[in-house]
């Protein structure tokens, strides 16, 4: 009992040390409201790959369509990246159901259909990695050619 009342008096001081504590620490500093993307309001947006001197030197028209390119450009992405992640959504699938045929061979110990079906998981696989690589290398080569296309455009 002496050990309960003695834990609850050490909680209890500890408690109020941490309140203590708080009610002297250095009150929250205001800081300046942000948008939806984090940028600070009246500040500039930041285009991603695009030096923030660069935009801020452009004329106004120019950064609008800057703006209006990155836009259009992720829109476009998101679109032509669809087509690889329905396909990668498919591949998906098909191995669930050759890992389920396996399982099944297995316990039928049928050693040729399960060999054969490790061989189709296999190339299921690789074509998984292929698609993934070939997602990223048209995300790579849109992404470069929406920076020269921004580029172009704020050095007008």
């Amino acid at each position: 009992m002496r050990s309960f009342i003695a834990t609850i008096a050490v909680v209890s001081a500890l408690f109020c040390a941490g309140i203590a504590t708080n009610a002297l620490a250095k009150p929250h500093e205001h800081k300046p409201p942000k948008d939806a993307k984090g940028a600070l309001q009246g500040e500039l947006p930041h285009i991603k790959g695009i030096a923030p001197e660069i935009f801020a030197n452009a004329s106004e028209q120019a950064q609008i369509k800057a703006l209006q390119i990155e836009s259009d450009s992720k829109e476009s992405l998101h679109k032509a990246t669809q087509k690889y992640r329905d396909e990668r959504d498919k591949l998906e699938l098909q191995k669930r159901i050759l890992q389920v045929r396996l399982h099944h061979a297995k316990a039928g110990n049928d050693t040729q259909a399960a060999q054969r079906l490790l061989d189709e998981i296999f190339k299921n696989e690789q074509a998984i990695v292929r698609n993934n690589q070939d997602e990223r290398e048209l995300r790579d080569k849109q992404e470069a050619q929406r920076i020269e296309r921004i580029y172009t455009e704020l050095r007008k």
